[in-house]
């Protein structure tokens, strides 16, 4: 896997998922997880229960790349052109249709569901072997989503094509996308207005967006109209963020202690100057994009953080207002010193291009670009490139722009939707997901059966946990709205029952 989740211990942890399960077998020590050969720290980690090898499932499916949700005590993923079905407490779950058993049903243990071993082979097709003397658990997960066309059929009974971009050709009459499924490509003619869908995994955030947005190495599903023309495209695709902690053998460590391995085949920009990664180092901003099915990196957008402000040639400075994340229909303007006469525009990272600037007065030029509804910005310099005659003068400006059209994903919350707990004072807590702007935890806020009960609460950037002092009985209903920096906000409401 050239993507390698390194998921890291917080105290929420604790509290994820639901009342009792089976007791692991005392004394062990937690098995060691390898996915295709490289040892992955998942929290919490394998146990052994009435001997019989147990992963989390949720964990297991993050470090596999396989996109899921899980809803309703119903847990949904998608691998390839297959579809699996499981209701926790079953031991058996449904794929394309089909029940497959898997031996024994999942067991919750400290608030995190886990599926026996088999599982992973049985239905989701992967190689999975446990070493009973070196205490390892060895999953290969490169086969996982290689079988099958790539072809399968919607509820509607309309064709559905999936597979990896390998090329879009949006020059030619109609616009074409061809697809690489299980070593095979298809080339797939567009209906002239098709939909864009964008789906950013890592966030669980979905947008509109245009032919543009989609790039080589995406995972996407092109839904087939009558005459065979794609009439939607769903793009699916992982998007990190974050600051470079270290650089070493050909692979880079962020801030969070996620590990990115890109390949030959990623593409580098550097303050959106096409670059590689020998320019990689310890304290850039990092934007990366991965395909969701193989995690091959894709792209790596580098801000670099060493020298904020680099004038060259004719341009002087360079001023952006707001400084402050952006959010839809908000104006970014930016401001340029230079060389009167000349002709100008500005760039933001390797996202938006070919901004113009008018000269408003000798010598300073000004340029705005809108927020629109499809925009995802984080963290990404502004590029001013300035022609005056035959000389090019590019800089960067010091303030790295944040822009999102989307609120913050709410993610899973506990206790569940429609679950039932038999604790008077259980854990109420939710987990946040932000696009390309930070979440503002000050934001964040709890209600619980019409009361507020925020200044009771834990908050921080990823979470918000409550933990009662007064006893709750029959149906509780919980309302969470958090915000993110630039002020899209998000709002989520569920309710359980309390039955002791």
């Amino acid at each position: 896997m050239r993507f390698r989740p390194f998921l890291t211990v917080a105290v929420l942890l604790a509290f994820l998922g639901a009342n009792a399960s089976p007791s692991p077998t005392p004394g062990a020590s937690a098995p060691t997880l390898f996915v295709d050969g490289v040892r992955v720290p998942i929290e919490p980690p394998p146990i052994l229960v009435g001997g019989r090898v147990y992963v989390p499932l949720q964990r297991t499916l993050d470090a596999l790349g396989i996109p899921f949700r899980l809803r309703n005590g119903v847990l949904h993923a998608r691998f390839g052109a297959h579809r699996v079905t499981l209701k926790l407490g079953e031991s058996q779950a449904m794929l394309d249709g089909s029940a497959v058993s898997f031996g024994a049903p999942p067991v919750v243990r400290d608030f995190t569901t886990y599926v026996p071993l088999r599982f992973v082979g049985a239905v989701l097709g992967a190689q999975a072997h446990y070493d009973a003397k070196a205490r390892t658990i060895a999953i290969v997960g490169s086969s996982v989503g290689e079988t099958g066309s790539g072809f399968v059929l919607s509820a509607s009974g309309r064709g559905v094509r999936e597979g990896s971009v390998s090329a879009l050709d949006v020059l030619s009459s109609p616009k074409t996308i061809t697809l690489l499924f299980g070593g095979s490509a298809h080339t797939i003619t567009l209906h002239d207005s098709v939909r864009v869908e964008l789906h950013d995994v890592a966030t669980n955030v979905v947008r509109p967006g245009t032919l543009g947005d989609v790039l080589p190495g995406d995972f996407v599903r092109v839904d087939l109209g009558k005459k065979g023309r794609g009439t939607e495209i769903h793009d699916d695709f992982g998007v990190r963020a974050g600051r470079v902690a270290a650089v070493a053998g050909g692979e880079f460590v962020l801030e969070d202690g996620h590990v990115i391995v890109p390949d030959r085949t990623t593409q580098w920009l550097l303050d959106g100057a096409p670059a590689s990664f020998a320019q990689v180092r310890p304290g850039d901003d990092a934007t990366i994009r991965y395909n969701v099915e193989s995690n091959e990196i894709l792209q790596v957008v580098l801000s670099d953080r060493h020298d904020p402000l680099a004038p060259s040639g004719g341009i002087a400075s360079i001023a952006t207002d707001p400084t402050t994340p952006l959010r839809a229909g908000q104006l970014l303007r930016v401001t340029m010193r230079g060389t009167p006469g000349g002709l100008a525009s500005f760039d933001i990272g390797g996202l938006v291009h070919d901004v113009g600037m008018r000269e408003e007065r000798p010598g300073y030029y000004g340029g705005s670009l809108r927020i629109g509804d499809a925009v995802s910005i984080a963290r990404s310099p502004v590029i001013v490139t300035l022609m005056v005659g035959a000389q090019r003068s590019v800089a960067r400006g010091a303030t790295l722009v944040s822009a999102s059209s989307v609120p913050p994903g709410i993610g899973r919350v506990g206790p569940g939707p429609g679950s039932i707990v038999s604790s008077t004072t259980p854990a109420i807590y939710a987990t946040f997901l932000p696009d390309a702007v930070g979440v503002d935890p000050r934001s964040a806020t709890l209600i619980v059966d019409g009361r507020d009960v925020t200044s009771e609460t834990i908050r921080s950037a990823r979470f918000i946990h409550f933990i009662p002092e007064i006893a709750y009985s029959g149906l509780v209903h919980v309302t969470v709205r958090v915000a993110d920096f630039a002020g899209n906000v998000a709002t989520r409401s569920w309710s359980f029952t309390v039955r002791p």
